[in-house]
């Protein structure tokens, strides 16, 4: 089996495009942190729409409202609790993501930094 995987950030729909012409019915992967921009929903929501992507959508296990509520608003980089919500709202659903889909094939657009 194979995935795509995207965050929605600019340039993310070229490999969106191409891998839906060859597979359109592809899982497309997002892991959605609850802490993205607008601009970044109705962007997914526009390029989704448009490529009538397979979306498959992976969250954390505490809403952003839940998390907020007791343990207060995001930590700053320089935070020592910074790790513990990257591990919560980013890592952890991706794991999850990786272990249920369990592709053969994975495509993503990586930064070299």
């Amino acid at each position: 089996s194979a995935i795509v995987t995207t965050n929605f950030r600019p340039f993310e729909a070229v490999i969106l495009h191409l891998v839906s012409q060859v597979k359109p019915d592809i899982p497309v992967v997002w892991m959605d942190s609850g802490y993205n921009t607008p601009a970044t929903y109705r962007c997914a929501d526009e390029i989704v729409r448009k490529l009538g992507l397979n979306l498959v959508t992976y969250l954390p296990r505490r809403s952003r409202a839940h998390r907020e509520a007791i343990d207060g608003p995001v930590p700053g980089l320089d935070d020592p609790r910074h790790a513990a919500f990257t591990e919560e709202v980013k890592l952890e659903p991706f794991a999850r993501a990786l272990r249920e889909t369990a592709p053969e094939v994975w495509f993503t657009a990586l930064r070299a930094t």
